[in-house]
Formats: C-alpha cells, structure tokens, sequence
C-alpha cells in the first residue's frame, strides 16, 4: 500500500497598523503577498516567547524570516521603549529563539517607525526592512536585513533627508552597503560600525535627489 501525502500551500497576505504612538508616527508592519506560507502550527508561546506577548513593552509581528515559506515571529521593542530585537524561528518542533538583536533606533534619536517583509526576487536574500525615523522633519533610515547560510545581516540601509537650508526643497535619497552580521549588532562597538548618511558636502554625488513627494 502507498501513502501519498499531500502538502498544501495556503498564501497569507496580511497589514496591521499599531496607533497611538507618542511621535507622531505609525508603527505598522506589512508582509509581501508573494510569501507563502505552509501549514505549519503558528508560533506558540514557548521558550519566553511568552515573555513578549501581550506585553506593551514589546510589539511582535508574525514575518518569514528564513524564507523557507513558514511565518515565524519577530519581536521588537515598542516604540520608544528601546531597541531590542529578537527572532523566533517556528520549526516543527515548536518557536525557537534564533537571534537577539537591535531594531536600531537610537535613545533621543530615530524611533521606530515600521517592519515589513522584503522579497528575495532583488537578488540580495533580504527578508525584512526596519523603517526608523526622526518625530520632526524628513529624516527616515530604513534598514534591511538579509538572510544566508543560516546568518542574519545587516546589508544596506537607505536614509532619505531634507534640509531646511537647501533652498531647493529636495530630498537625499542615500543607499549605503553595510554588511553587518545582526548577531555582532548586540554590542555597542558594532552598532559604531553602522555606516551613516553622507556628509553634508558628498551627497551631491553619492546620493540621489528627490522631490518631497517621492519623485
């Protein structure tokens, strides 16, 4: 007799948006309609996982963080409420805590602002973007994450920046290469290594220009 199993692929796509922030901002996360998911037991509250969990100290998102097609979960400090990050990877055996990391928002600097799911389809096996911003004005560092050889990485961030005194009311669109392993990111000497914008008088040719509206 043979047994013929069949495994089906159900495809989630899913937004939440958290209000009520003190910066004015949205705290959201977004996933990518392409990510399929497998039928898998979600998440469960196991290895301090429930630590986080209905905690407003914590906010988690249910993200594919290894691209093996399975929604695992991300834990992230609330906004304004610090900068850990830690990933739980949902196996067979149950949610698995895989890294402990930073969300890279700064104390009186960058909040956070949104987490949302990357397609791999760029070329860069990058799973997830933190967007950071500052409450006032036009300055947004959004930083992406990449997945491989079973590694988390830091690979790029893109900052976006106004400045009031440029007359020309335009936006710095600058992409910065990182290459950063997010487990080396626990500790304040490598978070010093992560590159920032362009100074004031290299943008010009480093960076893109952009209108206030994106364009």
């Amino acid at each position: 007799m043979i047994l013929v199993v069949t495994v089906s692929l159900l495809v989630i796509s899913c937004s939440a948006e958290i209000f009520g922030n003190t910066g004015g901002g949205t705290l959201s996360v977004e996933t990518d309609p392409a990510v399929q998911t497998l039928d898998r037991v979600p998440c469960n509250q196991d290895e301090g996982l429930d630590a986080y969990i209905d905690n407003g100290l914590y906010t988690t998102f249910d993200l594919d963080i290894d691209m093996d097609g399975v929604q695992d979960k991300v834990v992230s400090s609330a906004q304004n409420a610090g900068n850990e990050l830690i990933f739980f990877r949902n196996t067979e055996k149950g949610c698995r805590k895989a890294l402990v990391s930073t969300n890279l928002t700064e104390d009186g600097g960058r909040t956070l602002g949104k987490i949302k799911q990357e397609s791999t389809n760029g070329g860069r096996d990058e799973v997830l973007s933190m967007e950071t911003y500052f409450p006032r004005g036009m300055d947004v560092a959004t930083h992406y994450v990449s997945y491989s050889g079973n590694e988390w990485g830091l690979s790029r961030t893109v900052y976006e920046i106004s400045d009031w005194r440029d007359r020309r009311n335009v936006v710095y669109r600058c992409e910065v290469e990182q290459s950063i392993s997010m487990h080396e990111l626990v500790s304040e000497e490598a978070v010093s290594r992560v590159r920032q914008i362009p100074d004031q008088s290299d943008r010009d040719h480093m960076c893109t220009l952009q209108s206030p509206s994106g364009t």
